[in-house]
């Protein structure tokens, strides 16, 4: 006989992921042979099938979902069925297995000096072997929380990155718009210098015009009244 967990490998669902986690690792723990089938390979479609069409559908859901516990063709029940199971210590029944029992002899001495009786051998194996099992449940719990630990680790990870690398494009984003407004600010400042620039050379070259054009003027005014003087001169010789 073989159990067969059906489960989905590609699910996103964090909770079932988890419930089919602890299926497998409580099997392992009470050393317990199995087999896994994943539904969401395209080759198991039969199995799919299978599953659905033998298993109960959860309430808030219109068909069976992973993880669906059988032994070979026989319907054994979901994660809820399994985790109560082991929590009463009937992983065995549920899985419609015979419990592995350890056998014992009972040691008698012919003087009767010590009798040990086989009942009392069995009630004390039966309590080392819910003993057992409680601590192998404990371990699995154990391993369990360390598995979620680690997995909450990664996406805690993840979730840290994404936000660096947001905050990060973030900065840059800022960091461009600075720098171009940095830009449009020298680039306005260098305008308004180079204006002020072309006014006061423009103005120069007004003043430089202005300068020569009264330049022009007196020395007009002193070539006219040079003129006049020798006019005045020639006139005087003629007389």
């Amino acid at each position: 006989m073989v159990i067969k967990v059906y489960i989905s490998s590609v699910t996103g669902n964090s909770k079932m992921r988890k419930q089919q986690q602890h299926v497998q690792s409580t099997l392992e723990s009470f050393k317990i042979d199995f087999e896994n089938i994943d539904i969401s390979c395209p080759n198991n479609e039969e199995d799919k099938k299978f599953m659905r069409a033998n298993s109960k559908t959860p309430e808030g859901s219109t068909v069976p979902l992973p993880p669906q516990i059988f032994n070979e063709e026989e319907y054994c029940g979901d994660y809820e069925d399994f985790d109560l199971n082991v929590e009463d210590n009937l992983l065995y029944e549920f899985l419609k297995m015979a419990p592995q029992k350890k056998t014992s002899e009972a040691s008698v001495t012919v003087t009767g000096e010590k009798t040990e009786l086989i009942e009392e051998v069995g009630e004390k194996e039966e309590v080392k072997e819910k003993e057992d099992k409680e601590n192998e449940k404990n371990k699995t719990d154990s391993a369990d929380e360390k598995k979620e630990g680690e997995l909450e680790g990664e996406e805690k990870k993840e979730e840290d990155k994404k936000e660096g690398e947001t905050d990060k494009k973030v900065e840059g984003e800022e960091k461009k718009e600075e720098d171009k407004k940095d830009g449009e600010e020298e680039k306005k400042e260098d305008g308004e210098k180079k204006k002020e620039e072309d006014e006061k050379k423009e103005g120069e070259k007004k003043k430089d015009e202005t300068d020569s054009k009264v330049e022009s003027k007196d020395d007009k005014k002193l070539e006219d009244g040079e003129e006049k003087e020798e006019t005045k001169a020639e006139k005087k010789v003629t007389v």
